[in-house]
């Protein structure tokens, strides 16, 4: 049986910054390469004629569209900016899901390396290593071996009446456009026909098999390739077909659909109102949920909770793969349930009393079965307060049994949700064992009060105070082992407009709702997912944009999306060479 390698790149049509990154990242490895990562427009310098000829301006201020946002209130400067990134290979997730879209096929890509991350994010925007190019070699071929056993169902061509040539040249323009997220080159067709013709000997399912091989290995599907086009003054604008990606991988974590690829072809995603037109409909799609639930998943760590013994607890009997799977579960049925009620904001999200079990977790919210109606029940007793206090909240920090775990929860909330970033504890830093006679509270103040500690502890632990009516597993307690009884005040020191006393976990999870800062923090948070890469100077604009569209009225997500996607980092691309 023939196997395909499909993972060189044309070194000519790439920019400079992206050649190491693809050609000698993957090649080195890999002897057997033969295929080209292109672009519409790359390497193309020319002016465009509509920038008259003086660098890119930003698009007309009635492009603000659905949003009510426009442009010119972002910025005073007409002139686009925009950091440059790297480009990004599909994440596990975005991997299964585009191939479970093409193909109908759940590929298993549990030998796929960890996703690289930024912030708390998985982007993969780091070359890939050795096991990864031999992973992906191996999930093509399953993929493909799997996909080729209907060949007319495939190629949706009936090869006994249109013949195996026509059928195979049809699916590789059809499938490949799918694949490739965009037209394919005459260079790219004459590739892949060459390899269709060096397994048709064997039959035509086996040149089918190699022509899956070679394109589910190529960088073209494997990359979010971003060219642009007309590049000029380090920025370039990013073509309809880019921008079609980069809608669906945010708003979808899957690769474009019909509809999508149709509105490249008819020109509507040249404009910002065409983009929020074709990004509202897709936020009403189920998908749109799912990747909204991936967001928070990943932003608080909770994704952690099912990779291996990343997290570990004390009690690891009762910590069971159900349970950790039910967990992060929980948060999606969250974000799902809000987003299809029209209340996917901050507030909402930060504060609704709703809990939404599966069986695995009822002892953590100790209710019966029957208490349950629809997925969910309404926690009355003033326990539970949005995310924050949710049993994969909790579990997912600390990752290890300590008895610190204030520490954590309240460093999390810091840095996650407040973006302040602290520094770390001094070189050589001895912290002395608080005296076994005190009470559990006091030895959790005692950072607080040791010189050295104090400065950063001050900002973390007051807050990790609000969560220690919760356990290791999240589950509710008035007291400590010990009998000790728990107390959930705390306070938010600093000069942050959530600054302030708070007397439990609800009432924290109130004030960070209704924080300016957090939403401003939400927003580079969004950015970073979005994008895959940290907001530079560049980027002020978009992110002062976005900012301002979570600071109305409760926060909404899909609102601050919209505004998202006819910014400058969204429809432009710096870092051109």
């Amino acid at each position: 049986m023939r196997r395909v390698h499909q993972f060189d790149v044309h070194d000519s049509v790439l920019p400079r910054a992206s050649r190491w990154l693809l050609g000698g990242g993957l090649c080195v490895v890999l002897s057997a390469c033969n295929g080209v990562v292109t672009g519409p427009g790359a390497g193309d310098s020319a002016t465009d004629p509509s920038q008259g000829g003086k660098g890119y301006e930003r698009p007309n201020s009635s492009e603000g569209g659905a949003s009510g946002f426009t442009m010119a209130q972002a910025c005073a400067s007409s002139t686009v900016t925009v950091a440059g990134g790297k480009w990004r290979r599909l994440t596990q997730r975005q991997y299964r899901n585009t191939v479970k879209d093409l193909l109908g096929i759940d590929a298993n890509v549990n030998n796929f390396l960890d996703d690289s991350t930024t912030g708390s994010f998985a982007t993969n925007t780091l070359p890939p290593q050795a096991n990864d190019i031999s992973a992906y070699a191996d999930v093509a071929d399953a993929v493909a071996a799997l996909a080729v056993t209907d060949p007319a169902k495939l190629t949706n061509c009936n090869p006994a009446t249109t013949g195996n040539d026509a059928c195979a040249e049809k699916f590789i323009k059809d499938f490949g456009a799918r694949a490739y997220r965009r037209e394919l080159t005459p260079t790219e067709v004459t590739l892949l026909t060459d390899t269709y013709n060096l397994g048709k000997a064997d039959g035509f399912a086996q040149g089918l098999r190699l022509v899956l091989q070679s394109i589910l290995q190529s960088p073209n599907f494997l990359y979010l390739a971003e060219f642009g086009v007309s590049p000029m003054k380090g920025v370039a604008k990013l073509t309809s077909s880019e921008i079609a990606s980069r809608l669906s991988y945010m708003l979808w974590n899957t690769t474009p659909d019909v509809q999508l690829m149709a509105a490249v072809k008819a020109g509507e995603l040249d404009t910002g109102e065409g983009i929020q037109k074709h990004a509202k409909r897709m936020m009403g799609d189920a998908r749109f949920s799912d990747a909204l639930g991936e967001f928070f998943t990943q932003l608080f760590h909770a994704d952690k909770l099912t990779k291996g013994t990343t997290v570990q607890k004390k009690d690891g009997a009762a910590f069971t793969t159900e349970m950790r799977q039910a967990m992060v579960d929980e948060i999606k049925s969250f974000v799902a349930y809000a987003t299809s009620n029209g209340q996917a904001n901050i507030k909402t999200l930060l504060t609704s009393p709703m809990a939404f079990p599966s069986p695995a977790l009822l002892p953590i919210y100790k209710v019966e079965a029957n208490q349950v109606a629809g997925g969910r029940f309404e926690v009355k007793d003033g326990t539970r307060a949005g995310l924050l206090t949710s049993p994969a909240f909790m579990a997912a920090e600390p990752k290890t049994p300590t008895p610190w775990g204030a520490v954590q929860r309240g460093l999390i909330v810091r840095t996650i949700l407040m973006c302040e970033t602290l520094p770390p504890p001094p070189p050589g830093l001895v912290f002395k064992t608080p005296d076994e006679s005190l009470s559990q509270r006091a030895k959790l103040e005692q950072h607080e009060k040791d010189p050295s500690c104090k400065g950063c502890h001050t900002l973390m632990d007051p807050i990790g105070f609000g969560f220690e009516n919760y356990d290791a597993l999240g589950k509710y307690r008035a007291a400590y082992p010990n009998g000790e009884a728990i107390t959930g005040a705390g306070e938010i020191v600093g000069d942050s407009d959530a600054a302030g006393k708070f007397a439990n976990a609800g009432e924290l999870s109130m004030k960070l709702g209704q924080s300016e800062q957090v939403r401003a923090c939400m927003g580079t948070q969004l950015f970073r997912f979005a994008y895959g890469r940290e907001p530079s100077d560049d980027d002020a604009c978009t992110v002062e944009s976005v900012a301002g569209a979570l600071s109305k009225g409760d926060g909404d997500l899909p609102s601050s999306l919209l505004t998202f996607v006819v910014t400058d980092a969204f429809r432009f691309r710096g870092g051109v060479q």
